[in-house]
């Protein structure tokens, strides 16, 4: 037996719920009725290390840590489909594991990955560029929605700055964000003019942090910026 996700909600606000759509098929993609399944909330985090690459420059590196939330058991109706629903403790990456089991001990397995932004400083992966990672909490919208993006950022806090501009062609409306935290929210109201697509950029900007240096000489108190860009 083979288990599919699906779900409205690629990011949800910490606190909130977020829920999910079951699907149970055989390998012929026949329903498979009256299945349990186990569907798991998973947080992942982010441990961030710096590294010496062989050129002599320190490169970060970033690995998974995953930690379980919460499991349920769902099982599917006559059509093979249930839902589920786990309420979002806190911002961050979260995955929800579905497992289901065939009469034969055989287990098969889906992930659906989402977002939950909130107030809370959360230890994104870091890149090694000035890209910055943004998701959006839908994977379409209809003119008359307001779109919610999250900006996977490494800096918040005094003095640090978003500019978020919408475009198509050309700037459509540029907005300027105080950084109080880097799992935030952004909204973007869908528009008639929006149709067929518009674009957003954030541009993220810290000032000079002090005057500290590492072990090599680097100055890390340097102003910083980063940008991305994500299709709507």
């Amino acid at each position: 037996v083979y288990v599919g996700l699906r779900s409205e909600d690629l990011g949800v606000a910490a606190g909130g719920k977020a829920s999910i759509d079951v699907l149970t098929v055989r390998p012929d993609a026949t329903v498979a009725p009256n299945t349990t399944v186990q569907l798991s909330l998973v947080k992942r985090d982010w441990n961030v290390t710096s590294e010496q690459g062989v050129d002599g420059e320190f490169y970060y590196n970033s690995s998974p840590s995953d930690t379980q939330i919460s499991t349920m058991n769902v099982v599917t109706g006559k059509d093979g489909k249930t839902k589920g629903s786990f309420t979002i403790p806190s911002a961050g990456e979260y995955r929800i594991i579905a497992q289901a089991t065939d009469d034969r001990g055989r287990t098969s397995e889906s992930v659906w990955t989402l977002y939950a932004w909130g107030d809370t400083y959360v230890n994104w992966p870091r890149s090694n560029n000035d890209a910055l990672d943004i998701v959006a909490d839908k994977s379409s919208y209809n003119v008359g929605d307001t779109a919610h993006i999250v900006v996977k950022s490494p800096y918040q806090g005094k003095g640090v700055k978003a500019l978020l501009t919408v475009e198509r062609e050309q700037v459509i409306s540029s907005t300027v964000y105080d950084v109080k935290s880097n799992a935030m929210k952004f909204d973007i109201p869908i528009r008639e003019t929006s149709v067929p697509v518009v674009y957003a950029s954030v541009t993220i900007t810290k000032p000079r942090q002090g005057e500290s240096f590492d072990a090599q000489g680097k100055d890390t108190g340097l102003p910083a910026s980063k940008i991305g860009y994500i299709k709507l």
